[in-house]
């Protein structure tokens, strides 16, 4: 990414930020050094981390997945089968038209 495009999403992911009432985070940050950004990083690493564990072992959520699986399944069947008809018709009127 080159430099422009680099200053270009810094002032939108922190205009963002700003729109969201962060000004303390987008304050603190600007102050800090490349050493204490580089272990701010790394704490947001581990967070980001902690958190898909944490997704990954909620059973409710879990419960909730296989519930909209269940009912979504009727649909998602209706669409892979209509999508390969299309694309049959599809292919046959392509062969037929050459």
């Amino acid at each position: 990414m080159d430099k422009l495009s680099e200053e270009k999403e810094i002032i939108k992911i922190e205009k963002k930020l700003l729109k969201n009432f962060e000004d303390s985070f987008v304050t603190e940050i600007r102050g800090m050094t490349p050493t204490q950004l580089e272990e701010r990083i790394v704490a947001f690493t581990k967070a980001a981390q902690e958190n898909i564990t944490a997704k990954k072992e909620d059973e409710a959520l879990e419960q909730a997945r296989k519930v909209v699986n269940s009912l979504n399944a009727p649909y998602s069947e209706f669409q892979r089968k209509n999508s390969e008809k299309m694309r049959f018709i599809s292919l046959v009127l392509q062969e037929k038209t050459e």
